[in-house]
């Protein structure tokens, strides 16, 4: 039995709040300060990590991946789902960069969901390899007929998007600070 990291809320809660504040320290600087361009630059940076982070709270959960399928943990409540289910992992995705991305059919609802993890740092959080998701990824190998590694989305098309979408903001960074 593996389980995400215990550090889940603080991703999920801390990095959105953290980047709120990033911003609004911004605005409170730029109506104190004769130059104004250090404050943009923290709008700015605030306003790029807050689109990064900003879905945390909703899909980042508390997982246990147990014999007979992923335990998701929600405020309330408690799902199974079981492997069968369950259509790919992903580490990179650019919904959470950082996290374990599973995409999994949720029988109740009819629909295809989404879902993100933190690995335990003890297992490998930082790599690819990661105990638990390497656990997950041969139980849906073995579980789901309909597995196939060419559903995977393209880590490097996702790093592709993540670096296009971060061109504007330094675009914005420079021009702020050149005045």
């Amino acid at each position: 039995m593996y389980k995400s990291s215990p550090l889940t809320p603080i991703f999920k809660y801390v990095l959105p709040i953290g980047s709120l504040v990033i911003i609004i320290a911004g605005i409170l600087k730029l109506n104190t300060t004769d130059d104004p361009s250090f404050a943009t630059t923290y709008i700015i940076s605030g306003v790029w990590s807050l689109l990064l982070v900003h879905r945390l709270p909703l899909i980042l959960k508390n997982i246990t991946a147990t014999e007979d399928g992923l335990e998701i943990s929600e405020i309330s409540k408690k799902v199974l789902v079981p492997y069968k289910d369950i259509e790919w992992t992903t580490k990179f995705h650019f919904l959470s960069p950082w996290f374990v991305t599973i995409k999994y059919y949720d029988n109740k609802s009819g629909k295809h969901k989404l879902v993100s993890f933190a690995p335990n740092k003890k297992d490998g959080m930082r790599s690819s390899d990661d105990a638990m998701t390497l656990y997950i990824n041969e139980k849906i190998a073995t579980e789901n007929p309909n597995y196939s590694k060419e559903n995977i989305p393209s880590k490097t098309k996702n790093r592709l998007l993540l670096i296009t979408a971060f061109i504007p903001f330094a675009a914005l960074m420079v021009y702020a600070n050149m005045g």
